[in-house]
C-alpha cells in the first residue's frame, strides 16, 4: 500500500504546482494590466494638468483623444475586474490543491 499512498502524493503534489502556477500566470497578467493602465491615467492626468495651448487642443483633436483614453481605460479596467476574479477561484482552486497535497503527503508518511 505504501506505493500507492507515495503515488497519490506525488500527484496531488503535482496538482497543487499546476493550480498555483495558474494563480502565477494570473498574476502577472494582472501586473501587466495595472501597469498599463497607470501609465494610461498618468498621461491623461499630465495632459490635463499641462495648460498649454497647442494644435491639438485647438484643433478639437484634443477632444478625440480623451474620449478614446477614456475608452481604452473602461477597456482595461473591465479586463482587470476579469482577471481578479480568475484570480479568486484560481486562488481558491489552489488552496484546496495544496490542503490535498498536504493530506495526502501526511497519508503517505503514516503509511511508511
Amino acid at each position: 500500500m505504501t506505493g500507492r499512498m507515495d503515488d497519490l502524493a506525488k500527484l496531488a503534489g503535482m496538482v497543487r504546482d499546476r493550480e498555483l502556477a495558474k494563480v502565477e500566470t494570473i498574476m502577472s497578467q494582472v501586473t501587466r494590466l495595472r501597469g498599463d493602465i497607470a501609465r494610461l491615467t498618468e498621461s491623461r492626468e499630465a495632459r490635463v494638468a499641462s495648460g498649454e495651448l497647442d494644435l491639438a487642443r485647438v484643433s478639437g483633436a484634443e477632444l478625440a483623444w480623451q474620449a478614446a483614453s477614456e475608452a481604452e481605460l473602461m477597456r482595461l479596467n473591465r479586463q482587470l475586474a476579469a482577471l481578479l476574479a480568475q484570480h479568486d477561484a484560481a486562488l481558491r482552486a489552489a488552496r484546496r490543491a495544496f490542503g490535498r497535497a498536504d493530506v495526502a503527503a501526511r497519508l503517505a508518511k503514516a503509511d511508511r
